[in-house]
């Protein structure tokens, strides 16, 4: 893939890669990181798209991928909590119903921000994070009744 293509890529896709990779790992440090891993990976293979929709459900899919992954490496390592008073958010996400979206376990907020922020059906979602469109269906009402109990105070 020649520069030019990847940089359109990388200009067309880089605010999606990082608020997925936020909304999984809800820390600003790591979604860059997974952003920088994600284009990396797109530069470094040889992948050729055969439509618009099958690139942007591989840059979906491999920033899920790559943030799973980080997950698993993350959970065999100590950590410190950092101060609450640190600012960890987006311009994007300073609402309230999104920050009750990334109190959700990842599973949840994975399907609840592609289903309502970026706008995909049941079956492209399922479609490109590989799972039964069903089991999908469960999440949704899941994370839904989740959403529905933390936010019927406020609203």
């Amino acid at each position: 893939m020649k520069n030019r293509e990847i940089e359109k890529i990388v200009k067309k896709y880089a605010n999606l890669v990082y608020r997925i990779a936020f909304t999984m790992l809800k820390n600003q440090s790591d979604a860059e990181d997974i952003f920088q891993d994600v284009f990396m990976k797109l530069c470094t293979e040889n992948v050729s798209f055969i439509s618009e929709e099958h690139q942007k459900a591989w840059i979906i899919r491999v920033t899920k991928n790559k943030c799973l992954d980080f997950l698993k490496r993350s959970c065999n390592k100590t950590s410190t909590e950092l101060d609450e008073n640190i600012e960890y958010k987006t311009k994007e996400s300073k609402t309230y119903v999104l920050d009750e979206v990334l109190k959700l376990p990842e599973k949840y907020r994975i399907v609840i921000y592609l289903f309502y922020f970026e706008g995909y059906k049941i079956s492209e979602i399922s479609s490109i994070l590989e799972i039964n469109e069903s089991t999908l269906k469960s999440q949704l009402v899941k994370a839904r009744e989740m959403l529905k109990e933390s936010l019927k105070e406020e609203f």
